[in-house]
């Protein structure tokens, strides 16, 4: 759910073509479809594009230029999976805390933290494409 607002925001900001947006899980099985409950409230939103579970890899942690994640056990794993190989700053999404999981509850979960990744992600994402900005 979080990709597919992130890459909403950017589209909305017309930062689509300059940043590349992915999910990608510390625990998730690779080409699982999302819920029907992520599907069904992304296309309430008019996002049609939903990608499909990835498991997290060195590969694309080196290829990110910021990692956020959901909790403060993921930030851990992922750390544990880049290790003392050079990669990104890796920070949890939420600064007020850890984004809980939603699966297995009713749309109404789902809709309420949409609702508080959208302000996280208007919040980080100026923060990130703005600091990207001033570089260049």
């Amino acid at each position: 759910m979080a990709e597919g607002l992130a890459r909403d925001w950017l589209r909305q900001q017309g930062l689509d073509s300059a940043w590349t947006v992915g999910s990608a899980g510390v625990f998730a099985v690779d080409g699982s479809e999302p819920s029907p409950e992520v599907a069904a409230l992304l296309a309430s939103r008019g996002i049609s594009e939903v990608g499909q579970s990835a498991s997290l890899t060195l590969k694309m942690l080196q290829g990110a230029q910021v990692v956020f994640a959901m909790t403060t056990a993921h930030a851990e794993a992922a750390q544990r999976i880049l290790g003392d190989a050079p990669g990104p700053p890796i920070q949890t999404l939420d600064p007020a805390g850890d984004v809980p999981d939603p699966i297995g509850h009713g749309f109404g979960v789902y809709a309420d933290l949409a609702d508080r990744l959208d302000a996280v992600l208007d919040q980080v994402l100026k923060e990130v494409t703005h600091a990207n900005n001033d570089l260049g």
